[in-house]
C-alpha cells in the first residue's frame, strides 16, 4: 500500500520485516553491523514520512479541469472520521457545482487519498475521470 499511495520507501520496510522476522522467529541474534542498518533505515524511513504526519494539510483547493468545464475543487479531510468532503465551483462566479464526501469504505478512497497526497507534497498526479484508478468522487 505504501507503494501505492507514493510513500517512502517500501523495498526497504519489506527487507526490514524480514531482517525482524529472522531474528524474531528464528532465534538468530543479529550482529553489530545489521542492527545499525537496521536503526539507520528505520531513521531514514520515519526522516522521510515525517512531513505526511506533521505537515498534512486538513484543506487545499486546486484546479483540475480535465474535461474544459471551467471548475476548482475544494478538498478537506476529517482526521477523525478520515473521510475527505470534495466541492467543485464554477471558476466564473464561484458558486457549488457539486459536492460530495469519500470514506474509507468507498472504493474511491485509496485513489483519492494517493493524488492528495501527491497534491500536497507537490507531485500533482490528478488523473480525474479517466478509468478505473479515476479520482471523479461524483461518480460514486
Amino acid at each position: 500500500m505504501l507503494e501505492y499511495l507514493h510513500l517512502p520507501a517500501p523495498r526497504i520496510l519489506r527487507r526490514l520485516n524480514t531482517f525482524r522476522n529472522v531474528a524474531e522467529h528464528d532465534l538468530t541474534p543479529p550482529n553489530a553491523d545489521a542492527v545499525a542498518d537496521f536503526v539507520d533505515a528505520v531513521s531514514l524511513f520515519l526522516d522521510s514520512t515525517w512531513w505526511y504526519i506533521h505537515r498534512f494539510a486538513d484543506e487545499v483547493t486546486y484546479y483540475a479541469d480535465p474535461e474544459g468545464y471551467l471548475v476548482y475543487w475544494h478538498a478537506s479531510f476529517d482526521r477523525n472520521r478520515a473521510q475527505f468532503t470534495i466541492t467543485t465551483y464554477f471558476l466564473d462566479d464561484h458558486t457549488e457545482c457539486e459536492s460530495g464526501t469519500l470514506g474509507v469504505d468507498d472504493r474511491q478512497y485509496l485513489p483519492y487519498l494517493r493524488e492528495y497526497l501527491a497534491l500536497l507534497s507537490g507531485r500533482m498526479l490528478f488523473d480525474v475521470g479517466s478509468g478505473s484508478d479515476s479520482t471523479d468522487v461524483f461518480s460514486l
